[in-house]
C-alpha cells in the first residue's frame, strides 16, 4: 500500500509544533512553496512525511 495514504495530515498549528516554529512560518513556507500543502475544502494541511523531509534538510 502507498505510504502517502497512511500519512498523517497536520494543520499549521500542529505542523509548527513539530518543527518548533510559529504557525505563521508554516503559512509562509506554504506560500513560498518550501513546504507542499494540501487544500481540503477550505482547510489547508501538510503531510507529516513532508515535515520530516524538511527536518532532514536542516
Amino acid at each position: 500500500m502507498d505510504s502517502t495514504l497512511q500519512d498523517t495530515l497536520h494543520n499549521a498549528e500542529s505542523a509548527a509544533a513539530i518543527l518548533r516554529v510559529s504557525p505563521s512560518t508554516i503559512r509562509y513556507y506554504w506560500t513560498t512553496g518550501r513546504l507542499p500543502r494540501l487544500k481540503i475544502g477550505k482547510h489547508t494541511r501538510v503531510r507529516e512525511s513532508e515535515l520530516l523531509k524538511l527536518i532532514e534538510e536542516k
